[in-house]
């Protein structure tokens, strides 16, 4: 029998880098694995899904500032923009003020597919966050903004 692995032999308590990217990748895991469970016909990765829910926030991005917040690189937002275009959940509109750039606009399809997966989302946050405190959970969100933000600096992307 094979014993299992803790990340906890791999890095030290200090190791801030190292648990959060582990994190990262045990929770897009744990929503693919949902997804899959659920059976959802033509499931949303979790940036599509991302984008969507940024243009149901703020619609009519232009393609450079969808990049930016997705911390995506031009690309890479060109693929995640045509594959939700093939998929009729968002459309490209020339921007009346300059007829050389384009808006992307979620579509009513596209607000229907992210309202659909909300109920989704909130179970998955009751499982993310599942013995922990809503003090722990603010704690972590401004420490998580400290680091973001002692690291915004140094970021630049070609979008």
């Amino acid at each position: 029998m094979i014993d299992k692995i803790k990340l906890e032999d791999f890095a030290s308590e200090h190791n801030v880098g190292f648990y959060i990217t582990k994190t990262s990748q045990y929770l897009k895991f744990s929503v693919l694995t949902t997804l899959r469970q659920l059976k959802i016909e033509d499931p949303l990765t979790m940036d599509q899904y991302e984008l969507l829910y940024i243009l149901l926030k703020k619609n009519g991005l232009y393609q450079r500032q969808l990049g930016q917040v997705l911390l995506k690189d031009r690309p890479n937002t060109t693929r995640l923009i045509n594959i939700l275009t093939e998929k009729k959940l968002i459309e490209r509109k020339v921007d009346p003020d300059n007829k050389r750039k384009h808006r992307i606009y979620i579509t009513e399809a596209g607000k229907v597919r992210v309202n659909d997966l909300a109920p989704l989302k909130g179970q998955m946050a009751q499982k993310v966050l599942k013995g922990i405190s809503q003090k722990e959970v603010e704690i972590m969100l401004k420490t998580m903004k400290k680091i973001r933000d002692n690291l915004e600096d140094d970021f630049t992307m070609q979008t």
